[in-house]
């Protein structure tokens, strides 16, 4: 478990640095690359409702959104790559997403709710993918990691306001 979320964060800073240009060759997706990959990640997202992430395998995936084995290669290396690349990502969004500027001076509730609406919105958006791994057959990591970035996130908001002693009375 913790060489999982090792691999994820690790990706989740290559994500971050990617998008702010620290990398010298920053991979820029063709059209036909981002609909594989949307191909792909819908397809895991539909066998994940139905099987264990240890049970599938590229033949079925493959199968299942209609493209050559090969094609897949070109992209991920195994089921688990594709599993970790897609966790990572989606942590990468929420991760931006949760980091703010909070004023412990302004009112945090009223701060903190758009954030977490932002939030919300985004499982919805990729709520087949979000139902799929939080569901019964989801990857236990993925939940983990997002609870901790959660907490890790609510934390910071939180510390500034408990440092206040109005605040805390």
């Amino acid at each position: 478990l913790k060489n999982t979320l090792r691999g994820i964060f690790s990706i989740i800073r290559e994500i971050n640095q990617l998008k702010k240009g620290k990398f010298m060759t920053e991979v820029k997706l063709d059209r036909r690359s981002k609909k594989t990959r949307k191909l792909l990640w819908e397809g895991l997202a539909k066998l994940l409702l139905k099987h264990d992430i240890n049970e599938i395998t590229v033949k079925d995936l493959t199968d299942l959104v209609d493209i050559n084995r090969s094609t897949f290669y070109i992209h991920y290396k195994d089921i688990h790559d594709l599993l970790l690349s897609i966790e990572a990502e989606l942590l990468a969004e929420f991760d931006e997403l949760l980091t703010c500027d909070i004023d412990p001076a302004k009112d945090l509730h009223a701060q903190i709710l758009p954030v977490l609406t932002d939030l919300y919105h985004n499982l919805y958006k990729h709520k087949n993918l979000s139902g799929a791994f939080l569901g019964p057959h989801g990857d236990a990591s993925f939940i983990y990691s997002l609870q901790d970035l959660l907490s890790t996130k609510i934390h910071v908001w939180w510390k500034d306001e408990d440092s206040d002693p109005e605040l805390r009375d």
